[in-house]
């Protein structure tokens, strides 16, 4: 193959693996996504949000060790591949997955890019894989996975909505209330400036009495000369 082609193929590599184009990529797809949905798995999934992305990262590790490792010792699968636990083993350890799968992503797309390596030459301690295929192998596995991911998520969120949905819809109002003057009255609230609020709250005091600060020393006094005044 020409240099000139060479060099063309590595970058469409490059943009394959760094998931551009109508790829989605691990940030966006793992960006806030909520910690008590990571070791969730909803009715009709085959895997939670932590064990696909703890796999992509085993995957990819394991790719990357065989693209360079001329010692490359096989896996077991599924055990070498899965993790073992549905959820986090500790707070860490989901950022931990994240920065490991990227570094790895980072390392195979330096190996792609490096003119020294064939692409197309089969690996001297495989059995007929070449460099190209192992890369293509990467950017398909992660994009299969991380589909699932976000069907996991959007799976997840709109169950969720619907239990808020439901439980909304069996809230018992008092008399004259219902879903509709509650939404009205906290939209009220939320854009009211701080200042309408104040005069709102006076407002609402009786024209007979006033409102004041009293030092806590003369609390009983006031208090004695209204129930005097009562009286």
């Amino acid at each position: 193959m020409a240099k000139q082609e060479t060099l063309s193929l590595r970058k469409h590599l490059a943009d394959l693996l760094r998931m551009k184009g109508a790829h989605v990529n691990l940030v966006e797809t793992v960006a806030d996504f909520p910690a008590a949905m990571r070791g969730a798995k909803p009715e009709g999934a085959p895997h939670t949000a932590w064990q696909l992305l703890e796999h992509m990262r085993m995957a990819q590790e394991d790719i990357l060790d065989f693209s360079r490792n001329p010692k490359y010792r096989e896996k077991k699968f599924p055990d070498d591949y899965w993790p073992a636990s549905e959820a986090p083993p500790s707070e860490d350890a989901w950022e931990q997955t994240i920065q490991h799968f990227q570094k790895d992503l980072d390392e195979m797309q330096a190996l792609i890019a490096d003119t020294k390596h064939d692409l197309l030459s089969k690996l001297p301690h495989g059995t007929g894989q070449t460099l190209l295929r192992e890369a293509l192998l990467v950017a398909d596995h992660n994009a299969y996975h991380l589909g699932q991911l976000v069907f996991l998520r959007k799976m997840m969120e709109g169950r969720q909505a619907k239990k808020e949905e439901t439980a909304m819809s069996q809230v018992k109002f008092p008399d004259g209330w219902d879903e509709e003057k509650v939404q009205r009255v906290l939209a009220h609230f939320e854009k009211q400036t701080e200042e309408n609020a104040v005069l709102e709250d006076e407002a609402a005091v009786e024209p007979s009495e006033t409102v004041m600060n009293v030092p806590h020393d003369l609390v009983p006094k006031v208090r004695e000369l209204i129930a005097k005044r009562r009286s």
